[in-house]
């Protein structure tokens, strides 16, 4: 038995210092056209992101040109992920917008959120989206359940699963009220749950 117990201290966000951009200018600064719906994720480009999946999910989309698929990050595998988008023909449908400063910043280009990856520890991205009021699509990895609750401020799919992840997405996409509870129920979650406030309390609570 350890001499001391252990102790479960979740990440916090300052939720009302996040500085987003306007919509406009950050779609503009995106080269999102017009009014597509933009479904989005921030990731570095490594296997463990599924990023491959997200691009496979896009495909199920290849006949609506009113929808755009959008990756803000790199890393080692964008040739990969560069070679299977240019193999699916999604050049037009699926973008990746490589590393940009402070990319939290670009959310309010986003319609819907999503998270593909197929391992993760507690992702701080899904925390800015949520603070960002972004209706989520995540996989259960890591300690994305402890985060989202399933059908209430997200939608959870298993990993490696393209065909959950376009099912999540039409779902949202399907109802506008459900797009905009989910983005509300988000923001109420990170408020209360996940305050940088409430984090630094329940360290200094550990000394």
């Amino acid at each position: 038995k350890p001499r001391k117990k252990l102790a479960l201290v979740y990440n916090g966000i300052e939720t009302y210092k996040l500085d987003l951009m306007d919509r406009e200018e950050a779609r503009n600064k995106l080269g999102v056209a017009g009014d597509n719906y933009v479904i989005g994720t921030i990731a570095n480009l490594y296997p463990a992101k599924g990023i491959g999946y997200f691009i496979m999910t896009a495909y199920h989309f290849r006949d609506r040109n009113d929808i755009m698929f959008l990756v803000i990050g790199d890393g080692r595998e964008r040739p990969e992920l560069e070679a299977l988008i240019k193999d699916l023909g999604l050049e037009r449908k699926v973008f990746l917008a490589g590393q940009l400063p402070d990319a939290f910043r670009y959310l309010s280009a986003f319609d819907i959120f999503v998270l593909p990856s197929l391992k993760e520890g507690f992702p701080f991205a899904i925390l800015e989206a949520m603070a960002a009021k972004l209706p989520i699509v995540a996989t259960r990895v890591g300690a994305v359940p402890d985060i989202i609750e399933d059908g209430k401020n997200g939608l959870i799919v298993e990993p490696g699963d393209p065909e959950a992840l376009t099912d999540k997405i039409k779902k949202i996409m399907d109802s506008s009220h459900l797009q905009k509870e989910l983005g509300i129920q988000a923001h109420q979650t990170v408020l209360f749950k996940f305050p940088l406030e409430k984090m630094i309390e329940e360290t200094i609570k550990l000394f």
